[in-house]
């Protein structure tokens, strides 16, 4: 790779092209270093305040003890940490597309890459997701009685 003007020139890229790939990598809040695409520091933040934000609204030290104490109560024979990185997952994926039916249908996507995740837990893990959706304070967060009963009573007009 050698340097042309301000941006790096891409062996195999037209020419015409060059700039542009640089432009929008720069949009994107990255700069090029040697060819590979990093992020600033202060976009890292940005990114990570946001999935904060939507992923554990309550806080993330609050909200972490309620989703243990639930998880363990689903799934007694797991990792916590597997299930809780799976309940994450399932959740950005949820709140990222419009919640309802496509949300579900993009955390299902989610929860399908993951071989340990059986059918029941993975319906668990989703109507986890769906009822801590629709709470309004951590002290409606769903127990890990309420998830089973919800999903296998009825499930009240919900989805699964």
């Amino acid at each position: 790779m050698t340097k042309v003007g301000i941006c790096l020139r891409i062996p195999g890229l037209r020419p015409e092209w060059q700039g542009v790939a640089y432009a929008a990598g720069k949009e994107r809040g990255m700069g090029w270093f040697e060819g590979f695409p990093f992020v600033s520091r202060e976009e890292r933040e940005r990114r990570r305040r946001e999935f904060e934000k939507r992923v554990v609204p309550f806080g993330l030290e609050e909200q972490r003890g309620k989703l243990k104490e639930t998880l363990i109560g689903l799934f007694p024979d797991l990792n916590y940490t597997e299930a809780m990185f799976a309940f994450y997952d399932a959740k950005d994926a949820y709140t990222l597309k419009e919640k309802g039916e496509a949300g579900l249908a993009a955390a299902r996507l989610k929860l399908k890459k993951l071989r340990w995740i059986d059918a029941r837990k993975e319906q668990l893990l989703l109507r986890l997701v769906e009822l801590e959706s629709e709470i309004g304070s951590l002290d409606e967060f769903p127990a890990a009685a309420q998830v089973k009963d919800s999903l296998y009573a009825g499930d009240e007009g919900g989805t699964l």
